[in-house]
């Protein structure tokens, strides 16, 4: 089974370290930080599925070595989790996140250091193509519980009442529910579509 994408949404995303409050080496001994559970190539498990790597946890070590402190990086966490561990104040950083204006009302960002497209992703064997947003209102989505897409889309499938079943699966079964057809598409960053879609063998 193959599967492809369209780019439907053309509207890149910034992203940005989220911090719960401004970090000095004067104000705490350690940075603890948390991340995406499987965001290739930003935020996701290592190869012996023990510790979170990527392109985020290398941004924060050189942080973390310019105010001298030491990093505790907490293990594989579903994300809506660590949002909610972010606002408490149970970690100091979120190694990557989209904004938007309620995750501001209770953390800071940095400035942003990647760019990502939205994609759709649907099967190839599928009698439909998805060109612009008003092609989702009738088909069925799947998403990762916790993600947000940016405001122009959030507010979007709001209006529209698009039907996106927002769990916390597994990024294999995400890809099995499309190629056994119990949803019509996905939606992910162009680039870790690519990665997780080689990763499973689509």
């Amino acid at each position: 089974m193959m599967i492809f994408f369209h780019r439907v949404f053309l509207l890149p995303l910034c992203l940005a370290l989220f911090v719960s409050s401004p970090i000095s080496a004067d104000e705490c001994r350690k940075i603890v930080a948390a991340g995406h559970p499987d965001w290739q190539p930003v935020s996701f498990l290592d190869e012996k599925q023990k510790t979170m790597i990527g392109v985020s946890y290398e941004l924060l070590e050189d942080y973390a070595r310019q105010l001298s402190l030491p990093i505790e990086i907490r293990p594989k966490t579903p994300w809506k989790r660590v949002m909610r561990e972010l606002e408490k104040g149970d970690i100091d950083i979120v190694t990557e996140a989209f904004f938007s204006d309620e995750r501001a009302s209770f953390a800071d960002f940095s400035d942003s250091y990647m760019e990502f497209s939205l994609v759709a992703v649907v099967g190839k064997n599928r009698d439909f193509t998805i060109k612009s947003l008003d092609d989702l209102i009738p088909l069925s989505g799947v998403a990762t519980l916790g993600d947000y897409y940016g405001a122009a889309f959030e507010n979007y499938a709001k209006e529209k009442k698009l039907n996106i079943n927002r769990g916390s699966m597994l990024d294999l079964s995400t890809f099995e529910m499309l190629v056994l057809n119990r949803v019509d598409y996905t939606i992910l960053s162009d680039v870790n579509f690519l990665l997780k879609s080689a990763r499973h063998g689509y």
